[in-house]
């Protein structure tokens, strides 16, 4: 909503001057090009103060929109944010370069508990796996994550068990458990296991690893 043009008494006297004088010039004397004078005057003064109404008007307009997408964007952004800030890959130079690092520290400890996340894989749907992962899989009203903990990371390798670490891929990066991974292409088998991070990247030991066949 736009606020009310600003009193302006002296435009007011101006405009109220011109029209009486324009009225009575000869009662007061006033010449004739005295009366064009004011008249130019009062003509530019009142054009020019419209345009600054005008220009504050769009400034209002252009304030309250931009704060409109600002609402909308920050707690967007702020998710975004916080997924960079909790990613394995992201070092500590990247969390200062982007700002990541909030003041005061973490709002999550950054000391991991030893015990790797258990695992617990569901077939029940065609074409896609469910992966339940935490301290308790197999009831997902007692499997919240330890304390320290910000985030489950979940890799996978396609074949079953892979022959060296660096064939893990990263499959996702959640705050809860489960996980769903639908690779598509037909019947396809792929090992599972998965961590915890805490809100500095680091990671707890690795689950058991587990595999499971997705039927197409």
């Amino acid at each position: 909503m736009l606020t009310n043009p600003t009193p302006d008494p002296f435009g007011d006297l101006l405009t109220d001057l011109n029209d009486k004088l324009q009225q009575d010039t000869r009662k007061y004397g006033v010449t004739p090009d005295e009366l064009t004078a004011l008249n130019d005057l009062t003509t530019d003064y009142l054009a020019k103060r419209q345009t600054k109404r005008d220009k504050a008007r769009e400034a209002q307009a252009a304030a309250t929109a931009l704060s409109s997408v600002t609402k909308t964007a920050t707690p967007f952004v702020s998710r975004l944010r916080q997924r960079m800030a909790l990613h394995p890959e992201m070092s500590d130079e990247g969390r200062q370069l982007y700002n990541l690092v909030q003041r005061g520290g973490p709002r999550v400890a950054v000391s991991l508990t030893e015990e790797a996340p258990l695992l617990r894989l569901d077939f029940g749907t065609r074409g896609r796996m469910t992966i339940h992962a935490g301290p308790n899989p197999g009831n997902g009203r007692r499997n919240g994550k330890p304390k320290g903990a910000a985030a489950l990371l979940v890799e996978h390798h396609e074949g079953g068990a892979p022959t060296s670490e660096n064939e893990w891929k990263h499959l996702v990066q959640v705050t809860s458990s489960p996980v769903t991974h639908q690779p598509g292409g037909g019947t396809r088998t792929f090992a599972y296991r998965a961590c915890y991070v805490d809100g500095k990247g680091n990671r707890s030991p690795w689950s058991d690893m587990v595999v499971g066949t997705i039927a197409g």
